[in-house]
């Protein structure tokens, strides 16, 4: 009888601990990735082409963003429905497993509105920041779970208006 209430509170436990969803370094447990969960959001105000525009990441060991990116991960603006069309969406999200080795990041993100995957003056970007508005660092470690969300919608955010 003690073997099964102990098999009882050790799967819950697991189960416990496996739905949690904190950032950071401690989330990701018992299975050996990193992961990240990026989200965009775009106002409805902001109108382009969904279906052939992506929102790019930008991860970069510099808080500065001036050196060459060390990942650049891409999403679309679309899912698929089940008679196989694309259809547009507002919000996009995705997990990336193991994108980047170990190590302290920040990210950028954009809409490449001309396909060039590269910010471009007038596109839209946003970068992860903490509450003072400074870029936040993302200190992936081999089991950690990061929620990076990029919101469009607020103003002044164009590569014009950065520095």
């Amino acid at each position: 009888m003690t073997r099964n209430w102990t098999v009882l509170l050790a799967a819950l436990l697991c189960v416990s601990v496996a739905a949690c969803d904190i950032e950071g370094e401690d989330v990701a447990l018992f299975n050996n990735i990193n992961e990240l969960v990026i989200v965009g959001r775009n106002a409805d105000a902001d109108h382009f082409d969904n279906i052939n525009t992506k929102m790019l990441v930008h991860l970069h060991r510099s808080d500065g963003f001036h050196d060459v990116p060390s990942a650049r991960l891409s999403l679309g603006w679309y899912r698929v429905d089940s008679q196989g069309n694309h259809v547009p969406m507002a919000e996009t999200s995705r997990t990336f497993y193991d994108a980047v080795s170990e190590g302290d990041y920040y990210a950028l993100a954009f809409v490449d509105l001309n396909r060039d995957s590269e910010l471009s003056r007038g596109e839209p970007v946003d970068i992860w920041t903490d509450s003072y508005g400074d870029p936040k660092v993302i200190r992936v470690r081999e089991e950690s779970r990061w929620k990076l969300v990029f919101d469009f919608a607020r103003p002044g955010r164009y590569r014009d208006t950065l520095p």
